[in-house]
């Protein structure tokens, strides 16, 4: 910048980001969805908050009505007291909330959530496997959230796929949105490597046997404090 050069950064590392850009452009399938202030860019990116952008021609135009009985226009990434949050620690509890719209009546449509890391399914929720039905009557909007209790993730970044589906066999999707919401877990190098976290001790026994009746001590613990 003193020298009076402009520098164009590709990237999804947020942090790099942070520190070198003083402006950001978010596209989308090479649509322009935002140009402007860093944070918000980021803001946008990460929380799924442009979801509803992402359903029209123009941004500016709100959600189109494209025909689907039910459509998804927001998805959110929230803490377990229901605060948006995209930063987690292994254990955490967390909520990813779909807003959605009807256009035509719909039953017992199928909501699906999906954890992965890059292309790789790690947990995938489905309103079908807790045996939730529910009808819905044309012009109807909603809320359907799924609460993970705890998220046994290990550091890295994280994405959420999110999709209502005819039913759990069918192979007709009414919507679906790929990256919805994206994460990031932040763990203690105690509690392991890899992708989840597994709860887990170390111990050294003084003998031959195990069976022998030796004093024991442990040396290590992987906790989720």
């Amino acid at each position: 910048r003193e020298a009076g050069k402009t520098m164009i950064i590709v990237s999804h590392n947020k942090e790099m980001i942070q520190r070198l850009c003083n402006r950001a452009l978010f596209l989308h399938k090479g649509r322009v969805m935002y140009l402007g202030d860093v944070q918000k860019a980021l803001d946008l990116y990460h929380t799924g908050f442009v979801s509803e952008a992402l359903r029209s021609e123009d941004p500016q135009q709100g959600p189109s009505i494209s025909g689907k009985e039910i459509y998804i226009t927001q998805v959110e990434m929230l803490d377990g007291n229901g605060r948006p949050c995209n930063i987690f620690q292994a254990g955490d509890r967390a909520i990813v909330r779909i807003h959605f719209a009807v256009d035509r009546p719909v039953k017992n449509p199928m909501f699906y959530s999906r954890i992965r890391r890059g292309y790789q399914v790690l947990h995938s929720a489905t309103t079908a496997r807790a045996g939730l039905q529910q009808q819905y009557k044309a012009g109807e909007r909603g809320v359907a959230e799924v609460h993970y209790e705890a998220l046994p993730l290990l550091d890295g970044e994280y994405n959420v796929n999110v999709g209502i589906k005819r039913d759990q066999f069918s192979p007709v999707t009414y919507d679906s949105i790929d990256g919805a919401v994206h994460f990031q877990m932040v763990s203690h190098l105690k509690l392991g490597g890899g992708l989840v976290y597994l709860p887990h001790q170390w111990e050294f026994y003084r003998g031959l046997a195990l069976m022998d009746p030796v004093e024991k001590s442990v040396v290590s613990e992987g906790t989720g404090a």
